[in-house]
């Protein structure tokens, strides 16, 4: 009976050690950000997407002159006279099918190089903040931080976002 109440006064220990210990480590800062929040908030972000849009704008404008050539070339054979001779028509239908065609792949190749400047961009300001948290958590001595999307409930008090945001703008702000 002696041997069991020591071997289980020694387990007890062994578990209850480690728990005082944990609770004298330093306590657990946590800061929470809005990474939406901070893309669709952020001057600097802001700015980056103005600059994605309007190259967006101008490409679509090229698009859409190249669209007015073709719709042009199939009025054209669509008009052409019955009495047209066959290799006028030919040539015709020959043309408007190969801009058709050209048309098709310049439209898909916009939209791939508009794709991948849009990650290039959403990568680059990842990055951004990436290195601004990592010297913000040292700075404010913080354990973790976590984005939002991963948390399922707060305290509201724990939103950095927002000096997140502050420091973004004023780093980006300061490159020429």
């Amino acid at each position: 009976m002696k041997r069991w109440l020591v071997l289980f006064l020694v387990c007890i220990s062994w578990i209850l050690v480690p728990i005082a210990m944990a609770a004298q480590a330093a306590p657990v800062r946590i800061g929470i950000i809005d990474t939406q929040k901070i893309i669709k908030d952020s001057k600097a972000a802001k700015d980056a997407r103005a600059v994605f849009q309007k190259e967006q704008v101008k490409r679509q404008a090229a698009y859409a002159a190249r669209e007015k050539e073709v719709v042009k070339l199939q009025e054209e054979l669509k008009n052409l006279d019955a009495t047209a001779p066959a290799e006028l028509r030919k040539t015709k239908t020959d043309k408007f099918n190969l801009e058709a065609k050209e048309l098709k792949r310049f439209k898909d190749d916009l939209e791939e190089e508009l794709r991948r400047k849009e990650i290039e961009l959403t990568t680059k300001v990842i990055q951004d903040l990436n290195r601004i948290l990592a010297d913000f958590r040292k700075k404010e001595k913080l354990t973790v931080i976590i984005y939002k999307s991963s948390a399922a409930a707060y305290d509201e008090a724990l939103d950095i976002t927002d000096r997140i945001i502050k420091i973004y703008d004023s780093q980006t702000g300061k490159k020429p």
